[in-house]
């Protein structure tokens, strides 16, 4: 039967297509009495594609794509006939379409409740555009994976409703604008017009990852960015109107070519997280004592050699990264984050724990591996210590520590 409906659903004639929805609607009704459809709640690969394209919107909640944070998805031109009868299914919030073949796609309407869309495997800019002119009033998310060259993006500027949008996997795309009430936008391996988001006044999420180029990327100034995330990008300054955003929490300058940050950013007193691994810096300003709200930093694979000893300024650091870079000791000003409660020190030029980690009361990690530690601390030492990261050749006396502690009446400690 379940092979009878998939072809009735795809019949040229509508008369046989409505007479499978019916069927359809009948075997929703009592799903339990089917075995098929009892093994696709676990499982709705085991149901051919058209079938669950028919069956998803109408089974009772809690069955299949109905159950909350579950979409549908559909491939083109396989499944055009169950995207039309999408229309009048006010449940369906999120659709995947898969452009599964190259061919000439006839006009096509999407539901207008829609809500979330994503689009796979574009070879062509006529699935956007058909986006664009269904003018989705509901439509606030659009997601967009591995697109061909060819894909014309100039479209997305005309859809005023989109608050989230994703591109990804598009290295030869180029994208030059984007909707104007944009709030979150993420990109990865897609080429970037230099000026494509100065005028992005609206958004508050930025992140660009492994993007082309062509030239200095400007951001919008002013701007109400909260988290900006710039990695991959072989930058060697930074960008224009990353200062100018007043409420930015999260700043993420990993995998560039950085030699220096500008002070302007160590006196960023409300950031909250800062990432600047895999750059090329070489020493640290005594400003960035003035990171007072911050509760991560990422300083790994740099060049440092020291830390100044203005860090003891960071009374609300909870992780500090400085594994790969090459110090040979730590300040005793490091013993004065007391809220730090994850330290990475691996591959460094450490050869024993400095004692002012040991007066650090809420330490909960610490990641050694790499490093020629002879003696552990005392088992008093790090009274909220759980976890220990360290070299498979140091597990043995890592274990040994940890069996001291417990005689000590401290927590075992978990040895990774």
């Amino acid at each position: 039967m379940i092979q009878r409906l998939s072809d009735m659903l795809r019949h040229p004639d509508a008369t046989i297509r409505r007479q499978g929805v019916e069927l359809a609607e009948s075997l929703a009704e009592a799903p339990e009495n089917h075995a098929m459809l009892c093994e696709a709640k676990l499982d709705a690969s085991r149901i051919p594609t058209g079938v669950v394209a028919a069956l998803m919107l109408r089974l009772p909640r809690g069955v299949l794509s109905t159950a909350p944070g579950r979409s549908l998805m559909l491939k083109l031109p396989f499944n055009l006939p169950e995207l039309a009868l999408l229309a009048d299914r006010p449940r369906l919030g999120g659709l995947h379409i898969v452009e599964a073949e190259p061919s000439a796609l006839p006009p096509i309407t999407f539901p207008a409740h829609l809500t979330g869309l994503t689009l796979y495997c574009l070879r062509s800019a006529s699935l956007l555009e058909a986006v664009v002119a269904s003018e989705l009033p509901a439509l606030t998310e659009l997601n967009l994976d591995q697109l061909d060259d060819a894909v014309e993006l100039s479209g997305l500027g005309l859809l005023s409703t989109l608050h989230s949008l994703a591109i990804q996997s598009a290295p030869g795309v180029l994208l030059t604008v984007l909707p104007p009430t944009l709030r979150c936008l993420r990109l990865e391996r897609v080429r970037l017009a230099p000026d494509a988001l100065s005028l992005a006044r609206g958004l508050t999420e930025l992140s660009v990852v492994d993007c082309g180029v062509d030239g200095l990327l400007d951001l919008p100034s002013p701007g109400a960015l909260r988290r900006i995330r710039l990695e991959g990008m072989a930058l060697t300054a930074i960008p224009a109107g990353l200062l100018a955003q007043p409420d930015l929490t999260s700043l993420s300058l990993c995998r560039n070519g950085l030699l220096a940050l500008p002070e302007s950013i160590w006196t960023m007193a409300w950031l909250e997280e800062l990432q600047v691994s895999d750059n090329r810096l070489f020493i640290l300003p005594q400003s960035i004592g003035q990171l007072t709200a911050l509760r991560c930093l990422d300083l790994s694979s740099n060049q440092l050699t020291t830390l100044p000893d203005s860090i003891r300024g960071l009374t609300a650091l909870e992780e500090l990264m400085l594994q790969d870079n090459p110090l040979s000791t730590l300040p005793d000003a490091v013993g004065a984050l007391r809220s730090l409660k994850k330290l990475w020190l691996g591959r460094t030029g450490l050869t024993a724990l400095p004692p002012c980690l040991f007066d650090l009361p809420q330490l909960e990690e610490l990641e050694l591996r790499g490093l020629q530690i002879r003696q552990f601390p005392p088992p008093e030492a790090f009274p909220m210590l759980r976890r220990v990261r360290i070299d498979r050749a140091r597990e043995g006396a890592a274990r040994q520590w940890s069996r001291q502690r417990i005689r000590a009446g401290r927590a075992p400690l978990l040895v990774q």
